[in-house]
């Protein structure tokens, strides 16, 4: 063992030893944000909207256990967060104790985190506690007493937690791993990128039925959700080739080779889900697409994690500390929540679309008008996909007709006589406009090209509206506004 290595445990035995003695003060309620080593950067500014908001630590991958001559913990990166950010120290891998003692592996693992702990310090994080990410398999017992000596040797300088799967919250030895730790982690909603699809991970009514199976287990503990989409390359046999994060909706549905799949609304079950087939040979970023193969994707959305939880808020429990989310996505990573998502569902305001319409005018003379339509997203939440007779922008008419429309960056174009289309009237006459969008996403803009009027009256009458889908299945529709643009 180095010499510097034996300076940190040193340092790290003094440390404890001014702690031991010391009460162990509850686990305080509050959110937590799990952040990975593929995580995108919490900044200081989400930080302080996060935490203005209830969110009280974060959790940081930081290590994985290694067996050969140990147990010894393989140092991870660390995501990047605020110096002196309140975090939790997670450790991951698989429970490979051999023969050896429990309580003996219990005191290494001790000695492991201590020096964990000196280091993350020394980068400027401020340790509060430790989680084990692990799977106990078959060994549970051995695991349990092995997390009981780490957590009676911190003495209360650290919490230290676990993870349990909803899977195994019913396993007979789901109990004592509980009890070893001061509270319990279980993610209730949603998966983890690369876990084969389940749609039971998604399904809000599961959640109670987990909650009662949480409360059986008589420890504190954080419910987490995750809130990644993840999109699938599928075989024209169904099998999956690939999957990855870093894949958006718009792409597929821009790429002309592809096709939704018949039956697509009826894939989500507390989430959203679309399956495109390819109708010819094609490429997706570094996938190659065969024809007859498929592209899914998985997603939730934040009135989802809003309806997570108001279902765990509804049964109120002193042992429920709050909510853990996993995790903040990078750049590119458009299927999952963003960090100002999060601040949306943390905030005691539900989530809502904001959307700006606006008309602009490039030619006015006495015989025709040529505007433009254009619509803002100014917030963080996106609609959900309609590719056929919602999700549009209408610009209504009085003293014109609309006698040409080009979509410029919405997908297609409508003119409508009265509400009716493909008609005579609708083609000679229309007095209404609309500019179809199969989603709007947060943030997004979208500018029409030149929309023609034939002028019959000096100073026709414009509306402008929007109506879309939202992620829960309800309509949105904005407010028409009167639109009136001065004297050319």
């Amino acid at each position: 063992m180095s010499y510097a290595r034996l300076l940190l445990l040193s340092l790290g035995a003094l440390l404890l030893a001014a702690c031991l003695g010391r009460s162990v003060d509850p686990k305080a309620a509050g959110s937590a944000l799990w952040l990975a080593s593929d995580s995108g950067a919490l900044t200081s500014s989400q930080q302080a909207k996060l935490s203005g908001l209830g969110l009280r630590e974060v959790f940081l991958d930081a290590g994985d256990l290694e067996w050969s001559g140990g147990p010894a913990i393989r140092r991870r990166a660390l995501p990047d967060v605020p110096r002196r950010t309140a975090s939790t120290l997670v450790v991951h891998g698989s429970w490979l104790p051999g023969g050896r003692d429990a309580a003996d592996i219990g005191k290494l693992l001790h000695t492991e985190l201590l020096a964990l702990r000196i280091e993350a310090e020394q980068a400027g994080v401020l340790v509060t506690g430790f989680h084990f990410e692990v799977d106990p398999g078959e060994r549970g017992e051995s695991f349990a007493k092995s997390l009981a000596t780490v957590r009676r040797k911190l003495a209360g300088s650290a919490f230290l937690s676990v993870g349990l799967d909803r899977r195994r919250l019913q396993a007979p030895e789901a109990r004592a791993i509980a009890a070893s730790a001061d509270f319990v982690v279980c993610f209730l909603y949603g998966q983890h990128p690369g876990e084969a699809e389940d749609p039971g991970a998604w399904d809000l009514e599961s959640v109670e039925q987990n909650f009662r199976r949480l409360e059986a287990l008589d420890r504190p503990y954080l419910t987490g959700a995750i809130t990644l989409g993840t999109a699938y390359h599928k075989d024209s046999g169904g099998s999956i080739r690939a999957w990855t994060t870093m894949l958006d909706l718009g792409t597929v549905v821009r790429n002309p080779a592809f096709e939704l799949k018949p039956g697509f609304s009826l894939q989500g079950i507390d989430r959203l889900a679309w399956e495109f087939v390819a109708q010819e040979r094609t490429t997706l970023g570094d996938w190659t697409i065969e024809r007859g193969d498929s592209v899914r994707l998985v997603r939730t959305a934040t009135p989802l994690i809003e309806e997570f939880r108001r279902r765990v808020g509804a049964w109120e429990s002193d042992r429920h500390l709050g909510e853990i989310y996993y995790r903040l996505p990078r750049p590119g990573e458009r299927l999952s929540l963003s960090g100002e998502n999060l601040v949306v569902v943390l905030s005691p305001e539900s989530s809502a679309m904001e959307l700006n319409l606006a008309l602009g005018r490039t030619v006015a003379s006495r015989e025709v008008w040529i505007v433009t339509a254009r619509l803002e997203n100014r917030s963080a939440e996106s609609s959900d996909l309609a590719l056929f007779d919602n999700n549009y922008v209408q610009l209504d008419i009085e003293g014109a007709i609309a006698i040409d429309a080009e979509p410029g960056g919405f997908r297609r174009v409508e003119l409508l006589r009265d509400g009716e289309r493909g008609s005579m009237q609708a083609l000679r006459a229309a007095n209404q406009v609309r500019l179809f969008l199969p989603f709007v996403e947060g943030g997004q803009v979208a500018e029409s090209g030149p929309i023609t009027l034939r002028l019959r009256e000096p100073n026709p009458r414009l509306r402008i509206s929007a109506s879309f889908l939202l992620a829960e299945g309800r309509l949105f529709a904005t407010d028409p506004i009167d639109w009136s643009f001065t004297s050319p």
